[in-house]
């Protein structure tokens, strides 16, 4: 019988969204089952990750709205070229849609969502995240494009600083939403623009 390697707290953490995604090889995943029958912290975090990858591919259909917003934003920003008929974000979307490896996308996307919301989880406490479509009224959403070079851990320490919830993302553009009550929308503004690695950030008005 082959012995199953026994791993820490940190490493089954870091692991976590590769196992629900079920990209793990097989050692590895032994490996984590064998964790999360002894750590209720993990287990708990389990759990939430599977139910933010569930939403992260049952909630598509929401994201278009948030790409319309985006699109208009970068229309603003971003000036065109005379003759120049669409945005980058819209080049970029057309060669995903229809496209044979189209699910692999979006299990990397999958991926990507659960790592960082895993992030906040369990070093701040944050059990409770929302899809786009189950937003309570009254909370307020922020579109916010990363750098390309940005590391996971850098864009959960600026997620984790204000607490703040992923509900839809990444885009093609490497932007995200977040959301956070109405109340605290000023200094969350604040600080993502004066973060580096957010090279856009944009208000999306009140959760629907």
């Amino acid at each position: 019988m082959t012995d199953i390697e026994i791993l820490s707290h940190d490493e089954t953490e870091k692991l976590l969204p590769w196992f629900v995604n079920g990209t793990l090889n097989e050692e590895q995943q032994r490996a984590v089952r064998e964790h999360l029958q002894s750590c209720p912290e993990c287990s708990a975090a389990y759990s939430w990750a599977c139910s933010e990858r569930a939403a992260i591919y049952t909630e598509q259909e929401a994201v278009p709205d948030v790409e319309a917003s985006l699109a208009r934003m970068m229309a603003r920003i971003e000036p065109r070229a005379p003759g120049k008929t669409s945005s980058f974000l819209g080049r970029m979307t057309s060669l995903l849609v229809g496209k044979p490896w189209m699910p692999v996308a979006l299990a990397l996307q999958a991926v990507l969502v659960v790592a960082l919301g895993l992030g906040v989880f369990m070093q701040s406490g944050v059990k409770q995240y929302v899809a786009l479509s189950d937003a309570d009224s009254g909370k307020m959403k922020i579109a916010i494009v990363f750098k390309p070079d940005t590391t996971v851990q850098r864009m959960q320490e600026i997620l984790r600083a204000i607490n703040a919830n992923i509900v839809a993302g990444p885009t093609v553009t490497f932007a995200y939403v977040v959301e956070m009550p109405a109340g605290e929308e000023s200094s969350a503004l604040r600080h993502f623009k004066q973060a580096p690695e957010i090279s856009l950030v944009q208000s999306l008005g009140p959760g629907k």
